[in-house]
């Protein structure tokens, strides 16, 4: 049997056995199950989207980490939510420990994968992004992850290359929406899309997510996971920002032209994938589509009990329940009854219930991208 077969059966199995356990909402967890999974580790890199604790560990005393957040669960605690994310439910389902924040050096043990994903990190790095006059959230770059990564993989791999490719086999490797950031920096600086289309910003973004994979590869990586973004035209704290007409607006009442960008980035992101799978046909590298999960998630937001779109579960005033001056977190602001009934948590991020259907959607696409 080839390799490439191999990895194909591999992860077909992988992606079999997630959609089951997922589908189930099941919280127990099947010793023969996790053995049939297909790996054995998750090693991530993103975003607020998918930080277990890392942005908790360079600012503490952010409002982020104070209550309400993490109210849905007690283990949640350092996610931005009401409790568990995305890849969380990933986790969960291939019957791993939820992912430790890389920084958190208190825990030894890290089986079961390592999370480098940080809360505000863009996809360029600050030099970078000082070339578009863009100031970062935080200090933090893909490429700062990747070489926590590389620090991390000398002592998984004993500093032998041949090491790493044989503990790394049975490893996914999720680069998660990069480049999010980079734009709602530029977004909140009052770029408009036109603006933002004919910088450069765009493909260096892409860029850096290709060279994110190429770099993971080179470690052994067999499996990755590269994800796009979502509709960040539908998030209280942008829509606050503005007073369009109707006409700019969908029917959810998210921002069209927002969304189109996004979609831009998508579609581009795509092409990347390509060309990378092209480069390495023995390596299994997956386009994971947030945005049409999350599209999912609006079309049926009734059906799936959710009452509001628009208006965030915590924060405080105005249409959309958002105030930049008093967010989530800060003294005085109150969150919803039950977040269990809103898409978006806190204005800009979304609440466990969202996460559980995007990931709901999300492994059953990806299987159905396996079958074809």
């Amino acid at each position: 049997m080839g390799t490439a077969t191999m990895v194909f059966s591999r992860v077909l199995i992988v992606i079999c056995s997630l959609l089951v356990l997922v589908l189930s909402n099941s919280s127990s967890c099947d010793a023969t199950k996790h053995k049939n999974c297909g790996f054995d580790a998750i090693y991530n890199f993103g975003t607020s989207m998918s930080d277990t604790g890392n942005a908790m560990h360079l600012t503490p005393d952010a409002s982020e980490f104070n209550a309400p957040y993490g109210r849905s669960i007690k283990d949640a605690k350092g996610r931005y939510s009401d409790g568990f994310l995305v890849i969380d439910y990933f986790a969960k389902a291939a019957c791993l420990p939820l992912l430790n924040p890389y920084l958190n050096k208190d825990v030894k043990d890290k089986h079961g994968g390592v999370n480098f994903a940080v809360a505000g990190a863009a996809a360029l790095p600050r030099e970078a992004l000082k070339k578009f006059n863009l100031q970062p959230f935080i200090n933090i770059s893909l490429d700062i992850q990747l070489q926590w990564w590389g620090n991390y993989a000398k002592t998984l791999c004993n500093n032998s290359k041949v090491d790493c490719k044989e503990k790394l086999k049975s490893s996914l490797f999720s680069i998660e929406a990069m480049g999010a950031n980079d734009y709602l920096i530029a977004m909140l600086r009052g770029k408009t899309i036109e603006e933002l289309k004919k910088m450069d910003l765009v493909s260096q973004v892409i860029k850096a997510n290709e060279e994110g994979v190429r770099k993971i590869i080179g470690y052994g990586a067999t499996q990755v996971l590269v994800t796009g973004y979502l509709h960040v035209g539908c998030a209280p704290s942008l829509l606050a920002m503005r007073s369009d007409s109707s006409d700019a607006r969908d029917q959810f009442g998210c921002l069209k032209d927002y969304n189109d960008f996004i979609k831009y980035h998508n579609d581009l992101l795509r092409e990347a994938i390509s060309r990378l799978r092209k480069e390495h046909p023995d390596v299994h590298i997956l386009i994971g589509d947030y945005y049409t999960a999350m599209q999912s998630v609006l079309d049926n937001h009734q059906k799936l009990g959710f009452e509001s779109v628009l208006v965030a579960c915590c924060g405080t005033g105005g249409k959309y329940n958002f105030d930049h001056r008093k967010k989530c977190g800060t003294q005085g602001v109150q969150s919803c009854s039950d977040p269990r009934k809103y898409i978006s948590w806190d204005g800009l991020h979304m609440t466990q219930e969202s996460h559980k259907h995007i990931a709901k959607w999300y492994i059953q696409d990806i299987f159905s991208k396996f079958q074809s």
